[in-house]
């Protein structure tokens, strides 16, 4: 069985997001030997599709995969995850919902924290903001509690968009992120 080898020399390697924030997207290395790796986003802790390996070509001008193995999580009870690892203090994920709002889809993760700016300044302004291409949409201060930000990015999903809506008090916050028909434009 072959395994995941991602310093082996390669021709090519496709990113899933043109920039990287604080792990790798979901990206494709296509090896010098004629194998091409797929590897998930790192980030996805739902994907249950993690690795996909096989011999690759050129044909007519594309690209052809031909896929020989494919690692796939079956079975087990799927546990929500949570958005980022960034908790500078300790953090206790205290709710997880799913649904729907004018016909756009969210998550929202509530949080217990002690160190509430702090885990936020981390996660949304370092992770997201200034590394992930996420853009705040109103002016918010981390350092104000009780208070709320609203920042957002392009889906891969084209023609939408995603937001994510922070409320934070002294003791926790919630991160709702909705994905929704939209489109980013920069003055």
């Amino acid at each position: 069985n072959p395994v995941p080898d991602e310093a082996a020399p390669y021709v090519a390697l496709w990113h899933g997001s043109p920039v990287l924030g604080s792990d790798w997207n979901e990206r494709y290395l296509l090896c010098y030997d004629g194998t091409f790796i797929w590897l998930a986003n790192r980030m996805d802790g739902e994907a249950r599709t993690r690795y996909v390996y096989g011999a690759w070509g050129v044909t007519g001008g594309n690209i052809e995969l031909d896929v020989q193995l494919i690692l796939r999580l079956e079975g087990g009870t799927l546990t929500p995850y949570a958005v980022g690892t960034y908790a500078v203090g300790e953090r206790k994920v205290t709710g997880v919902s799913t649904g729907t709002d004018n016909g756009a889809q969210y998550k929202e993760y509530t949080y217990e924290s002690s160190t509430v700016s702090d885990d936020l300044i981390a996660y949304i302004i370092d992770d997201l903001v200034e590394s992930g291409g996420w853009v705040a949409l109103v002016d918010f201060n981390l350092n104000d509690v009780p208070g709320t930000g609203q920042i957002a990015t392009e889906s891969k999903d084209e023609g939408k968009i995603l937001i994510m809506d922070i409320t934070y008090e002294n003791s926790g916050y919630t991160i709702k992120i909705t994905k929704t028909v939209g489109e980013l434009t920069y003055n």
